[in-house]
């Protein structure tokens, strides 16, 4: 279980309740902040804070509802089960008369990331240095959000060194020293391509230019209840609301949350109040979605993804990551090996290969089965020769979900199965990579498929094919 670090920060409520306040609803925020921090020592302000809201947001929950918010932080923090009864009788006494709990110091704590983000989404500090791009709908919102602000500058250049075995020789042919925006990009036609599936051709033929614009307005209601779904494993009724009532992607924006919490009618007050917090979270994410980007570089903003550019930055295979998240039309190739491993793929590639570097083409994709399912893509750009630069796993692993990426080169440009900054494993997500990347020939499945295919916009890309 990956754990993030939770820094000490000030309080954000003094240390004593203020019987001069007026605001009585400000008063049982302050009493529950008080609480939480009293119960669950060692979390840190803003989760507490982030918890504290979405206790004021279920003011009539019942001791199951709560139990359900609280329970995977006090288990992962050794809370006693008679501290977390306090905690629920507290609560229950908070709702009624905020009362005079004493403030004790916070400290700071090794805190499992995932129960947070699993029942809240992201927490509202960028705490996570070493993640590995979990929880992607979450993260890319957030990049998103900061579309603005580039996540860093490229610069051209070379370090020393590339693998001392078999490796082939280095790239040295891509000079390029800036990032272009996406819709300057261009690519020719592959001749004798494999088949590919509809939403493919479409995007070959021009689709591209819209996938780094905002899709939520243009989403049906089957894609909010599928986007919906996604947030969390109690989304269910909202998901079936939601279509249910046909609340397609401009009017859940135009609308808002107390449109989507009015159509919950009939749940009991467990199941209502976890319903409300999803879709809090789906009309965050929403608003957050719609956005306009220049360039895939904007959505690297996480804090691990920040990481890897700087680590690459100056480095000889920098230019050939700039040159894969930029448009293209690769030719693809299905490779079925003995060993569905990056390296021994890899190695039998670059044997079947060789030196063939006849034609126009300067990106190959190899489609590797496992199974008769499409388990991973490997990202080739040619140099000297066919060099491999990253991969697409189309599985679980971990909390990455399908549609992950690695990088195969460390920024020395040695090859490896996944580079990883102080020996982490680097994860991007499904939104954050060119969906060129995401492409297999028609009549093959995925291991498992990328939520994002199923929320392309049907008037750009058509409706989604079957597999």
């Amino acid at each position: 279980m990956r754990h993030i670090f939770v820094h000490c920060l000030p309080p954000l409520v003094p240390p004593y309740f203020c019987p001069l306040a007026q605001n009585l609803r400000a008063l049982h925020r302050v009493a529950t902040m008080q609480l939480l921090r009293d119960v669950l020592q060692g979390l840190d302000e803003p989760t507490l804070a982030y918890l504290a809201t979405a206790v004021d947001e279920m003011h009539d929950a019942d001791d199951e509802a709560l139990a359900e918010l609280f329970g995977p932080f006090c288990d992962e923090l050794g809370v006693a089960a008679c501290e977390k009864q306090r905690l629920f009788e507290g609560l229950a006494v908070v709702k009624e008369s905020p009362p005079r709990l004493a403030v004790h110091a916070v400290s700071s704590v090794i805190l499992p990331s995932c129960a947070l983000r699993d029942l809240l989404g992201d927490p509202p500090s960028d705490t996570d240095a070493s993640g590995d791009g979990t929880h992607a709908v979450a993260e890319v919102a957030g990049a998103r959000r900061a579309s603005g602000k580039r996540a860093a500058r490229c610069t051209a250049g070379a370090m020393g060194g590339v693998d001392q075995g078999s490796e082939p020789a280095g790239p040295a042919e891509l000079e390029d020293d800036e990032d272009q925006p996406w819709l300057s990009g261009s690519f020719g036609v592959v001749e004798d391509q494999m088949q590919l599936p509809s939403w493919a051709k479409r995007l070959f033929a021009g689709a591209w230019r819209e996938e780094l614009r905002a899709w939520p307005r243009r989403w049906s209601s089957c894609q909010v209840a599928l986007l919906a779904a996604s947030l969390s494993p109690k989304a269910a009724k909202v998901a079936a609301m939601i279509e249910s009532n046909s609340i397609d992607g401009c009017m859940c924006l135009a609308s808002g949350l107390d449109m989507l919490v009015e159509k919950l009618s009939g749940l009991r007050r467990a199941d209502l109040d976890a319903s409300k917090v999803v879709c809090r979270r789906l009309v965050e994410w929403m608003h957050a979605f719609d956005v306009d980007c220049s360039m895939y570089s904007d959505l690297l903003s996480h804090p691990n993804e920040l990481t890897m550019l700087r680590s690459f930055s100056g480095t000889l295979v920098e230019p050939l990551l700039r040159r894969v998240l930029r448009p293209a039309h690769p030719r693809y190739v299905v490779v079925e090996p003995r060993e569905a491993k990056v390296k021994p793929v890899d190695a039998e590639l670059q044997q079947l290969w060789g030196s063939d570097l006849d034609g126009s083409e300067d990106i190959r994709v190899a489609v590797v089965l496992r199974d008769g399912l499409v388990q991973t893509s490997l990202i080739y750009v040619r140099q000297s020769t066919w060099w491999l630069v990253a991969s697409v796993d189309f599985a679980h692993h971990g909390e990455a979900a399908p549609g992950h990426w690695h990088i195969n080169r460390t920024p020395s440009g040695d090859r490896v199965e996944h580079w990883g900054p102080r020996g982490a494993v680097f994860h991007g997500t499904c939104w954050n990579c060119p969906l060129w990347w995401l492409v297999i020939p028609a009549g093959l499945e995925y291991a498992s498929r990328p939520l994002r295919l199923d929320l392309l916009p049907t008037d750009a890309f058509g409706e989604a094919d079957a597999h």
